[in-house]
């Protein structure tokens, strides 16, 4: 355990950041808050009653919601802020959203005019079919101090349900954001020694990062950190190899975790990623397995050829 612990702790002093500063918030959660917002139903569109199908407080949730269940057409609504003013720098745009079991799409712009036609920069493009909220973040620049409005842009396919969002809040940010995407090394088999591991990064953020650790650690052996001296530009991947190879060379189970460290990393929760494999002993002959849970199966390789996800068509060995 002395290992975990030590590697909890270099994480914690790694991520240290500066404060960072609230611009704009709202709950959205009161129809006085929801009152400050423009609404702009794009298709005018509404049922036979006259009720339009778009942006509107939901009192039975308290939320902020876009209905979007015209059977016949699909939505083009437009939740948009109120101004916010902003100086040239970085941003982190966070909020809540929920979509359903329908399948909901959303954008999300600023602009510098509460109009459609304002809404010129592209932050997020939305599918969810989650019937609870899960929070969103974007980071990004803005060139030019002045006044911008947060544009919410519902466009759900016909006969959809809801969409809906809460706890709107723009911050300042240092734009730092790296993304542990995969980490990759031997696979499961016999008679394995050392391989190479290597850690596939997504800058996140809107700086470009440099000299920063990434590290792994082989089940609870002793963790391997680097720095990584190549620039990683906003927007881009970057695959490193460590030059410390894992030993996969004894037999049985063994789960590589990998991460990111960056001082002023925003966005912790995609620091890090993980993958298992198995080093297959080989058996003695006559052999014999009744695959009971107490039986020792972990030796067995289960293949599946058809590489479908969900297994829910054809099954699966397990």
């Amino acid at each position: 355990m002395k290992h975990f612990y030590s590697l909890l702790f270099f994480a914690a002093t790694a991520l240290t950041t500066q404060a960072a500063e609230t611009i704009y918030e709202c709950p959205l959660n009161t129809q006085e808050q929801a009152d400050e917002w423009t609404v702009i139903n794009s298709n005018n569109d509404s049922n036979d009653q006259g009720v339009e199908y778009t942006w509107a407080f939901d009192t039975y949730f308290g939320v902020m919601g876009c209905s979007t269940v015209n059977p016949d057409m699909a939505a083009d609504d437009w939740l948009i802020s109120p101004a916010i003013d902003v100086e040239e720098g970085m941003y982190m745009l966070t909020f809540e959203f929920r979509g359903s079991s329908s399948g909901e799409k959303m954008d999300v712009f600023y602009g510098e005019t509460p109009t459609a036609s304002g809404m010129d920069n592209l932050l997020l493009d939305l599918n969810s079919e989650e019937g609870s909220f899960i929070t969103q973040t974007k980071m990004f620049s803005i060139n030019e101090s002045g006044k911008i409005h947060i544009g919410f842009h519902a466009k759900s396919d016909a006969w959809s349900y809801q969409v809906a969002i809460r706890n709107v809040k723009l911050s300042t940010s240092e734009g730092k954001d790296l993304q542990a995407v995969e980490v990759s090394t031997s696979t499961s088999g016999y008679n394995l020694g050392t391989a190479p591991v290597k850690l596939t990064i997504y800058n996140n953020g809107v700086a470009d990062a440099s000299n920063f650790q990434v590290g792994y650690q082989i089940n609870k052996n002793e963790a391997v950190t680097e720095t990584v001296a190549a620039t990683v530009k906003a927007g881009e991947s970057y695959e490193y190899t460590f030059s410390t190879q894992a030993d996969f060379s004894t037999a049985g189970s063994y789960t590589v975790r990998a991460w990111t460290a960056i001082d002023g990393d925003e966005l912790t929760n995609n620091d890090e990623c993980s993958t298992s494999l198995q080093h297959c002993s080989i058996s003695a002959v006559p052999y014999s397995s009744s695959f009971e849970q107490d039986e020792n199966i972990a030796d067995i390789i289960y293949l599946d050829l058809n590489e479908d996800p969900a297994d829910d068509k054809n099954g699966d060995w397990g």
